[in-house]
């Protein structure tokens, strides 16, 4: 991909990795102690408020369920202002051509689903794409979004979780900084050079920022 006329941009991600964790306490037990007791505490506030999940591989997935996912999908969009660009025919057609890649993670309460995570799955990893919720709960959103997430890549032994771009607030999690990359060809050579002069400096913040962060693992190094 480093080829003269496509610019390579230098991102950071947080990403899980699997150590070959049986179960999620053992993962949890890796973490530092104000860590692990942040989210046991979270799971406990979202199990103390009569939630329970469930998950559906792609196969499964009903039309009353997609239905719903979908307008959980269109309320986070609505919610911060933004037009949700996919309709209910790409989740449909998603679904009904690629089954194996498709992961969601249900959220009920008394019986009614009230929120869920809509993931991707290959080569090993799980990619963590869009959550919605049609209730407010504390510890609600990391419980769908993420918890739910990594225990089900270490049920099915996945070695990498990427929840999507931004959120420092991951590694509290047990996300880790990634650095990324992608390359892009703009084909407006006065374009090109706007952009290629932001890159070179958008690189030194990202590396700089990288360092920062190298200091705040949220595993026990011991402690």
């Amino acid at each position: 991909m480093q080829r003269d006329e496509l610019l390579a941009r230098k991102d950071c991600q947080f990403h899980w990795h699997n150590a070959g964790y049986p179960s999620f306490d053992a993962f949890l037990a890796e973490l530092k102690s104000k860590k692990r007791k942040n989210i046991r505490r979270d799971r406990r506030l979202v199990e103390s408020a009569g939630i329970r999940f469930e998950r559906r591989e792609g196969s499964e997935i009903n039309p009353e369920e997609l239905r719903f996912l979908f307008a959980c999908y269109q309320q986070t969009f609505l919610e911060h202002g933004n037009h949700p660009a996919l309709n209910e025919a790409f989740f449909r057609q998603l679904i009904a051509t690629m089954p194996q890649s498709v992961v969601v993670i249900l959220a009920y309460r008394e019986e009614q689903p009230i929120a869920m995570s809509f993931f991707l799955k290959g080569g090993g990893r799980l990619y963590g794409r869009y959550w919605g919720a049609l209730e407010n709960h504390s510890g609600l959103h990391f419980e769908t979004a993420y918890h739910q997430g990594i225990e089900y890549c270490i049920d099915q032994g996945l070695e990498v979780f990427e929840p999507g771009a931004q959120g420092e607030h991951k590694i509290n999690r047990g996300f880790e900084p990634v650095e990324t990359r992608s390359f892009h060809h703009i084909r407006d050579p006065v374009f090109r050079d706007a952009i290629a002069r932001f890159l070179d400096q958008e690189t030194d913040w990202v590396d700089r920022y990288q360092d920062q962060l190298q200091n705040r693992s949220p595993f026990r190094a011991d402690e």
